[in-house]
Formats: C-alpha cells, structure tokens, sequence
C-alpha cells in the first residue's frame, strides 16, 4: 500500500501578490487577513517569482514547528544574517549550538526571584520620569503617548541593565543609536531585493557607522565595569558572572557586547509599543481604568508595587495580556525546515520559510469572540485554561519563548500601575489609531494624552 502523498496548502498566486505588492510592504497585514479569510489558517504566497512561503494561524501547526520538533527548524536569514549584521549574534539573532549554549547560560538571570533585585531599579527611573510629567501637567501640556513610552522602557531597560556609571548624554546617544538602526533595519527584512540599493546610495554604510558607534558605547561600558570590579546587582552584573558549565569561564567581551545589544534591542521598543497601545486602549475603555483603579487601591494604596505585591494585581495583568492579544508587539515569526518535515499530511519541505502569523492567531473568531472588542477577562484562569495553549504567544512559544517574558511583563505592570497612581490619562482625539507593523507592531500616528495630576 502507496504512502499518503503530503498535501499542499492554497497557493496566493504571483499575480495576485503583484497586484497587492503596494500595499503589501506599506503594511502586510491587511492582505495577510484577507488571504487567511479566503484560503483558511494555512496557505503558500510568493516572495519571488520562484520562491513560496508558508503562512499559518493553526495552533497545533505552530505548536508542532516552536515546540515539539523545535531542532529541525531554526530562524531565517531575514533575522539572523540582516539584523545581526547591525547588533551582532545574540540570543535574538543566532542559531543551533550557539544559541542553546547561550540559553543556558544566560537562562539562569531571567528568573522571577532573581529579577526580584531589578525592582528598586525599576520603580526609581520611572518615578523619576514621572516627575518630569507632573511638571508638564501643570503646564497644561499634552503628551505623545508612543514617544514618551519609547523614552521611558529605555530609561528602565538600559539603567537595569546598566544601573550605575553611565552618564545621561551617553545613555542619549545610545537611545538615538538604537531609533535609528530600529528604523532602518525593518527596510531590507520586509524588502531584501533592495539591499543593493540600500548599499549603493550610502543608506547601509551610514547605518553601519551608527551600529559602530552604538558598539563602542557600550563595550566601553562593559570594560569600565570589568575593571573596576564593583558589583551592582543589575543585568550587566548578572552577564559578567555568568559561566559555562564545560569551561567554567565567562563570556568574551564580544559575546557580552553582543548579548548587552540584543537586551536593549528586545526590551525597549516592544515594551514601549506595548504600553502606548495600553494607554490607547484604556482611553477608549475608562470602565477598565475603574476596575484598575480599584484593584490597584486596595492592594496598594499610592504604594509602589513589590515582588510579593504584583502576582495579586490580577487585573492589571489581564489588562496587559489583552493589550497584547489585540495588538501583539512580535505580530509575526518566522522558521525554516533544516530537513524536509510533514505535519498531520501537510508537507514542510527543508529550507521554506514558515510565518507563523501571530496578529492573525490572535484576531480569530474561533479562539476570540468579537476579536476585535477589548475584554480583559478573556485571561480570566477559567478563559486561559478552554484556549489551545498556542493561540496566544505574545512571547513566543516553545524553547525559544522570549527569555526576557518575566522581565517584560514585571517592567509593564510597574509602568502602568505608578503612572495610574499618579495621573488621569485622557485622549485628546478619540479616533482610531492604524497599524503600523515594523519590527514590532507600533501606532500608524501620533496619540496625544492630556495629563492631571492626582
């Protein structure tokens, strides 16, 4: 008896992809949800004339590729060779050995218990921040929510991961560096076709010399650091002392550079992205900034929230869970087969990149009813628990889940329960906000909140 052939998903034929290429690189996810609704959770589009990749929203497809048969597939050069080209092979942007050695070593730091010691860190820039807000406020000024958001996860971010000796002018230049290289990498990962193009008019030299001068801030920091044999008790520190378990020695300067990079790259600006489209969504919803206010009033008071304190903010979680569900910061990933696979007769053959298409996963009617209505008790216990578990992956999933989870999800509750304890945040405009999906999914305009202080 024959072996069942592999079946092949619908294919979005090359005209039609021609004919929505505009509109495609200017934000792919309109098209994306108009293939999905006419072809199902899993079809075949063109990224050249002669090469087809895979697009699916399945939940037990995607489980199978990040979780269960994770070592057959790695990530695809658009992450690993374009971005690491610019902030070096991190955890983010590295595969197969490398990566696993790193995970393991670098793992350890990412405990809820050890991030437990980042919380002074944390609540000290953001009150910090806040007080330049009460200034504003009393001006009567508005502020563009996004920006300020971007500001302040950076803040946070680079003083947890450098805490002490690094002056503000140069954490300035660090976050320039940073907007910039964030801004132009997303050109050649969405259009690879144009990276000669890129090369030949100065673009990609000129972005080279920034990522040149973004790597010698901070391993120059790194070395002042060594040298001065001090201990902090932040990010860097928790790097420094790490070691193999084969050799018992640390990290290369280059390895620490490159993984102090890829921190500052994955907790700044989905974090910030994050708690903009939060804010924009408790302006629309002010019966879900009462239920915060509450919750946050009775287990805090005005309060700053503590390691033992956050787990009973359940609300505040929920909110943060739904803001992500609507508007996921990673709204795509991406693998590859190392070796021709097959799933439940679906051929996955080597060396086709495969999107796992998390925005559309997470805007299914099949797992979301009314999925574009906010409804924080969605992540009640009972609501989580009925939900196939990879419907919702805001951090990914499987081996590779985003090791800075915990870190995220701390650094989010503290942003929005202080600013919530110390203003009323109110939209100028109440109008809706478009989709802006770069490297991560940000706001199509500006959104302007009007601050009093309480």
């Amino acid at each position: 008896m024959e072996a069942d052939t592999p079946t092949r998903p619908p294919v979005i034929s090359f005209y039609r992809m021609l004919q929505n290429l505009p509109d495609f690189v200017r934000n792919p996810i309109p098209s994306l949800n108009r293939y999905l609704w006419a072809s199902g959770d899993t079809f075949l589009l063109f990224l050249t004339p002669g090469t087809k990749a895979m697009v699916t929203t399945r939940p037990e497809l995607i489980q199978y590729v990040l979780q269960k048969n994770h070592r057959n597939y790695k990530k695809s050069y658009l992450q690993t060779e374009h971005l690491a080209h610019f902030i070096g092979r991190g955890l983010l942007t590295s595969n197969g050995a490398y990566w696993l050695q790193q995970r393991r070593l670098i793992q350890p730091g990412f405990h809820r218990k050890k991030l437990a010691g980042l919380m002074g860190i944390m609540n000290r820039e953001i009150d910090k921040y806040l007080e330049q807000w009460h200034e504003r406020a009393r001006k009567g000024e508005s502020v563009e929510i996004a920006h300020e958001m971007m500001l302040l996860t950076f803040n946070v971010v680079s003083r947890s991961l450098f805490s002490t000796g690094v002056a503000v002018s140069t954490l300035n230049r660090l976050s320039q560096n940073f907007n910039a290289i964030q801004s132009f990498i997303v050109k050649p990962i969405r259009q690879p076709y144009l990276i000669p193009w890129y090369k030949l008019t100065g673009e990609w030299k000129k972005h080279e010399r920034i990522a040149a001068d973004l790597k010698e801030i901070v391993l120059s920091i790194i070395r002042q650091r060594k040298q001065s044999e001090e201990r902090h008790d932040d990010l860097l520190d928790m790097l420094l002392e790490a070691r193999y378990e084969d050799t018992g020695e640390g990290m290369t300067d280059q390895q620490l550079l490159e993984e102090c990079l890829i921190l500052l790259v994955a907790g700044h600006e989905t974090t910030a992205n994050a708690m903009a489209w939060a804010w924009y969504l408790l302006g629309r919803h002010p019966e879900a900034v009462d239920k915060l206010r509450t919750e946050i009033g009775s287990v805090l008071g005005k309060k700053a929230p503590g390691f033992d304190t956050l787990p009973q903010l359940e609300y505040v979680n929920s909110v943060l869970q739904e803001v992500m569900r609507l508007y996921p910061p990673a709204w795509i990933l991406d693998r590859i087969p190392i070796e021709d696979d097959e799933f439940e007769g679906l051929s996955l053959p080597k060396g086709r990149i495969i999107g796992l298409y998390i925005y559309g996963i997470h805007h299914d009617p099949q797992y979301w009813p009314e999925p574009e209505k906010f409804d924080p008790d969605r992540f009640t216990k009972d609501a989580t628990r009925q939900r196939p578990s990879f419907a919702y992956l805001p951090f990914g999933g499987g081996p590779r889940l985003c090791i800075g989870a915990n870190f995220a999800m701390m650094e989010m509750q503290m942003m929005l329960v202080r600013i919530l304890q110390h203003f009323e945040m109110t939209l100028e405009q109440d109008v809706p906000v478009g989709l802006a999906p770069y490297i991560s999914l940000q706001p199509d305009r500006e959104i302007y909140i009007k601050l009093r202080s309480i």
